[in-house]
């Protein structure tokens, strides 16, 4: 069995790369700081920032997860620079009041991290398929960096340290469509983050995305790209053919030496055929339907109509396209990130608390399911 990194953690190295580069940025982002942390731990300077801006506050960033920053900079450009200023100011704090260029700096950096924002939030769902958007998600933010590279003022360097660790950090997806510069050295190892041809079975069998991200961001002739879809859509074939044998060997059932074989049922009495009975008409199964042609008619269908939720879509479907649904049950339950278990351990670190400590582990399994269910 083949062991996938977790996307959102190897995303956030991606952008810890970048920050670490952007040497520019860390006077600012510091100063952000320890203005939160002074909000969450001065009354005195909660009180007063209160009295100015009402409830709104500053989250506390967390060193572990690399939105919290993001979160906590759009917080604090929403605030008015002058009344900001002036506060700050009035309490002592002159040092941390940012200048126009700071403030420059925040809102590019913003524009910068807000789509890698939005990918980490797709592949961290519980409820969705993560499986089917790590392709795409790789894919778009390469294509955002290529194009925001030309109009940043300030954040240039952290621009160009993004785009080369996500070539780094993803190099077998980024060799997978044939990049520039990405191709197999003679002799290396496996990266870091290990290339499997499930996260683009996913990405294709998903109805909200196809062959979309092929057509749109990649850049390559008709030729490589016609190739591309032609390699993927042999691995899809593949799988679909191996859940064909497996569904056959498994209505095949047992062979005789296997188990105990019961006596034979008395024969029913046999039914006198009606005139005509002959002339029924059999239906044809769609099980019977090759891969090729239901993969054929799944992309037609996705072409030419809204695609629904992606499993709306498959339950609506799963009759029309049965290799093709087993593949992509198959395919979908891959987790893009370990974040929904490791919420599962934090939600048992809360109810299993050292005052707690007669608690039961059957007890504690039913608290589980009580929040799970409420959850859903």
């Amino acid at each position: 069995m083949e062991r996938l990194s977790c996307f959102t953690h190897t995303l956030q190295l991606v952008i810890k790369d970048g920050l670490k580069e952007a040497s520019g940025l860390s006077g600012t982002l510091a100063k952000l700081s320890r203005t939160a942390s002074l909000l969450h731990s001065s009354t005195s300077f909660k009180d007063r920032f209160e009295s100015c801006f009402g409830d709104a506050t500053i989250p506390s960033a967390n060193a572990t997860r690399w939105n919290s920053t993001l979160k906590q900079v759009k917080a604090y450009v929403k605030f008015d620079m002058q009344n900001l200023s002036y506060m700050l100011n009035s309490e002592g704090h002159k040092a941390l009041i940012l200048s126009q260029r700071d403030y420059a700096q925040l809102k590019e950096l913003i524009e910068v991290l807000d789509p890698f924002l939005e990918a980490t939030d797709l592949t961290q769902g519980e409820k969705t398929v993560t499986a089917s958007v790590v392709v795409p998600c790789v894919r778009s933010l390469h294509c955002h960096l290529q194009e925001i590279r030309g109009r940043v003022r300030y954040c240039g360097p952290l621009v160009r340290a993004l785009a080369s660790s996500l070539k780094t950090r993803f190099t077998e997806i980024f060799q997978a469509v044939k990049m520039p510069g990405c191709e197999p050295a003679e002799g290396r190892g496996r990266t870091k983050f290990p290339f499997t041809t499930a996260y683009f079975i996913a990405s294709v069998l998903d109805p909200s995305f196809g062959f979309q991200w092929l057509k749109h961001d990649v850049q390559l002739d008709s030729d490589d790209k016609d190739q591309l879809m032609t390699q993927i859509i042999d691995c899809i074939k593949a799988e679909g053919e191996k859940q064909m044998i497996s569904t056959a060997d498994t209505a095949a059932g047992p062979e005789q030496g296997d188990v105990p074989v019961s006596p034979p049922a008395p024969e029913a009495p046999q039914k006198k055929l009606r005139m005509f009975s002959h002339y029924s008409k059999t239906p044809s199964s769609t099980n019977s339907r090759s891969v090729q042609a239901q993969l054929t008619a799944y992309l037609d269908l996705i072409d030419n109509q809204a695609s629904d939720p992606c499993f709306k879509f498959w339950q609506q479907n799963k009759s029309q396209f049965p290799v093709l649904y087993q593949v992509a049950t198959q395919v979908f339950s891959i987790p893009a990130s370990s974040a929904p278990i490791e919420r599962v351990f934090s939600h048992g670190g809360i109810f299993m608390r050292p005052h707690r400590a007669r608690l039961s582990c059957s007890m504690l399994s039913n608290l589980m399911l009580l929040k799970c269910n409420k959850d859903v």
